[in-house]
């Protein structure tokens, strides 16, 4: 199985979440959003740089991955202007497929 893309798994919001994560969650040897310790199948979400934090390196399990991707394509389909007018949208195709790869 392969990795999916980092420039998907970047797109993923984890807005609101960083002062409420343990270390373990910012050093991705726990997921970010259901604190599980991650294993080998763990998915990257890239390195993330915090004004208050510094930089953190989160790794997710890959089922709350995929319903993040999900939720976040969601939103980003309500709100996106390009998506609205039915255009070509790099973050729409990034996250769609992020969510199918990893369900």
């Amino acid at each position: 199985m392969t990795a999916p893309a980092a420039e998907a798994t970047a797109l993923l919001s984890l807005a609101g979440m960083h002062s409420l994560m343990t270390d373990a969650q910012r050093a991705g040897r726990a997921c970010p959003w259901c604190n599980e310790t991650v294993t080998e199948s763990g998915i990257d979400l890239g390195e993330r740089h915090l004004p208050d934090m510094g930089t953190i390196h989160p790794v997710a399990c890959r089922s709350c991955v995929a319903s993040r991707a999900r939720e976040d394509y969601a939103a980003h389909c309500r709100t996106c202007v390009r998506c609205h007018y039915r255009e070509e949208c790099a973050p729409r195709l990034l996250l769609r497929h992020l969510a199918l790869e990893t369900r």
